[in-house]
């Protein structure tokens, strides 16, 4: 379940039978996901996040994530103003977000191990992993689309799941994503 924090406006959503929503500067989802400490540590060190997103410009920074309850910090997953994918403990993407385009994004986190992230449901980046515990583990509660300095302009949302385990590649393939090719200049 997510909790709304600020507001929320109605939006068309990628076809007829799914709608989405708008948030954006200040505004964000709380989520108490239920999954419980795994991966050997204390916190949770394995998941994956997908979500159905559209950014309506480039030149913005947007937020994805954030594991902080507060919202006094960075967030762990953004747009970059060119339309990277990533946050610099982990590395960024080539440019493949385009302004006005559904995309189905997704992270697969195992602690240690593996950060890494989809677009489409095709692997873009094998990201550089945290330790367990460390920063990129969740405690119970999970911030989307916040960020403390305004960094979470306007996204339209359809879709958000999150997994209590690291999908790998075929599984992440399997969900599948949108028609459109959105690689800057190069197929995936």
């Amino acid at each position: 379940d997510l909790q709304l924090v600020g507001s929320h406006k109605t939006v068309e959503g990628p076809d007829s039978t799914n709608g989405a929503v708008n948030i954006g500067v200040g505004s964000y989802y709380l989520a108490h996901h239920n999954i419980t400490p795994n991966g050997s540590g204390v916190r949770v060190n394995e998941f994956t996040i997908v979500m159905d997103i559209k950014v309506l410009q480039l030149g913005e920074w947007y937020t994805l994530y954030q594991i902080n309850p507060l919202n006094t910090d960075d967030g762990e997953w953004f747009f970059d103003r060119q339309g990277r994918m990533g946050v610099r403990a982990t590395g960024y993407t080539d440019p493949i977000i385009v302004a006005g385009k559904w995309c189905r994004l997704a992270i697969s986190v195992k602690n240690g191990e593996r950060y890494d992230y989809y677009l489409n449901g095709q692997l873009v980046l094998n990201g550089q992993p945290n330790g367990i515990d460390e920063r990129f583990s969740l405690g119970p509660t999970v911030l989307f689309f916040a960020d403390e300095n305004q960094e979470d302009n306007p996204i339209d949302v359809a879709e958000i799941k999150m997994f209590s385990r690291a999908l790998e590649d075929d599984e992440i393939k399997l969900l599948g994503g949108f028609d459109a090719i959105y690689y800057a200049e190069k197929p995936l």
